[in-house]
């Protein structure tokens, strides 16, 4: 074999490799984060841990627990159906749902997989297909008298990226029983706070597992497996802390010098490492969310924001940045409600007003907007940009004399978009 061919393979073999380790570095990391906090339907029917960035689809006029989880990618979804039925053995399931398998590969002529499993420790029917191009994964169970049914689907090249971080949020799921004894309801909470917390335990998760300890110790503060996890978990953290704190707050700073360097995407790193070795510091969140704001990731943005008014629900600076990224994204009744916030919090923030002014004027309430830049002025005289804000609505209403009396005072405190909107307004 010549030495050309030879090359041609090696860099044939090269590629084929490259593209293949992107493929599994991106299945590891869309696969290892769920969001820190529990998802409950609003009907009642379960709980669980979703993806983290993944978008909550809700259907408040159907009867059922039906909920959409909509991932990252199109056609990436976990679909989640909660329902009542006349029927509560397991065996039933089953014959109802082969039933059904039978008519789906009879209509459309569709090969489906099902088999008995087990789930959550129950009884569970696992069922698996695909038709054009998205490929399908189904857990069917009962509790109580209640069918619960989880579908995961992907189009057929992202499946398995997916596939890791769905396998660990269903661990997380919680069907909230209905319609037995109350004893036997205890019993069952009992050991989804034993299963729950022993799960997120293993995954360094101790604020979720303490959090689902709490609520099986409520139910029986003297349970032996309950507290001798509590005693771990307590004996755990208390041995982490200090180093956990201390590296925390070293990528932590390393992050806020990458921002101020531009170095966004490093920036993104310091600021993830820190928050897994603390993911309890709200100002971490906030830094890493203004990083994904700043790149126009706003979903990304806001969920960081989110977690960060959770651990600290008096952090202004998240709610203001949650603001802009509404902003950004048309949201403005949302935008308005964080800018409120915002000001509820420190009445005195000029820039507050000004944001809220904004929001006001691209939602159209145009007498608002004017109030608020009135009073961002009154509050800080030098506020270039509520000057230049101002001036612009002045513009929309026809006001040109006091749109350039403002477009003046902005580009005389340095705001670049004030000069320029004044050289505009005085040559037209």
């Amino acid at each position: 074999m010549s030495y050309r061919k030879l090359k041609i393979i090696f860099l044939l073999f090269c590629t084929i490799y490259s593209v293949w380790f992107v493929d599994v570095v991106n299945a590891q990391e869309d696969g290892k984060q769920l969001v820190r906090k529990r998802y409950s339907d609003p009907k009642g029917y379960f709980t669980i841990v979703i993806p983290e960035g993944w978008r909550i689809q809700e259907y408040p006029d159907n009867p059922r627990g039906k909920v959409a989880f909509i991932g990252k990618d199109a056609n990436v979804e976990l679909r989640i159906l909660a329902s009542e039925k006349e029927f509560s053995s397991f065996e039933d399931l089953f014959e109802i749902t082969q039933q059904n398998t039978m008519d789906i590969k009879n209509r459309f002529g569709i090969d489906v997989t099902i088999q008995k499993t087990t789930f959550l420790g129950r009884q569970a029917i696992k069922r698996t297909w695909a038709m054009k191009g998205i490929k399908i994964f189904a857990i069917d169970f009962m509790e109580g008298n209640i069918r619960h049914a989880l579908q995961y689907s992907a189009p057929s090249e992202v499946y398995e990226r997916y596939l890791l971080i769905i396998l660990k949020a269903i661990e997380t799921y919680e069907p909230i029983p209905r319609g037995i004894s109350s004893e036997n309801l205890k019993k069952c909470q009992i050991s989804n706070s034993l299963r729950l917390a022993q799960l997120f335990f293993e995954q360094g998760n101790f604020d979720l597992a303490l959090e689902d300890l709490k609520k099986g110790l409520d139910i029986d503060p003297q349970n032996e497996q309950l507290l001798k996890l509590k005693k771990k978990i307590e004996e755990k953290t208390k041995t982490t802390n200090g180093e956990t704190k201390s590296e925390a707050n070293a990528h932590k700073e390393r992050g806020a010098t990458y921002t101020m360097e531009g170095k966004y995407d490093k920036a993104i790193e310091e600021f993830s490492k820190a928050i897994s070795f603390d993911p309890n510091d709200a100002e971490t969140y906030i830094g890493r969310g203004f990083i994904y704001r700043r790149k126009g990731q706003y979903d990304k943005a806001i969920e960081d924001f989110n977690i960060a008014v959770k651990l600290d629900p008096k952090a202004t600076d998240a709610y203001m940045n949650r603001g802009h990224c509404y902003v950004d994204k048309g949201q403005n009744e949302k935008a308005i409600g964080d800018f409120s916030k915002t000001i509820t919090l420190n009445p005195n923030l000029s820039e507050a007003y000004n944001n809220r002014g904004l929001a006001y004027r691209k939602s159209g309430n145009n007498k608002k907007a004017i109030e608020d830049y009135n009073k961002a002025i009154a509050i800080d005289p030098k506020n270039g940009e509520a000057y230049n804000n101002r001036g612009v609505l002045y513009i929309n209403l026809g006001d040109v004399k006091k749109a350039i009396a403002d477009f003046k005072k902005a580009s005389e405190l340095g705001s670049d978009r004030g000069r320029r909107n004044l050289e505009r307004a005085l040559q037209e």
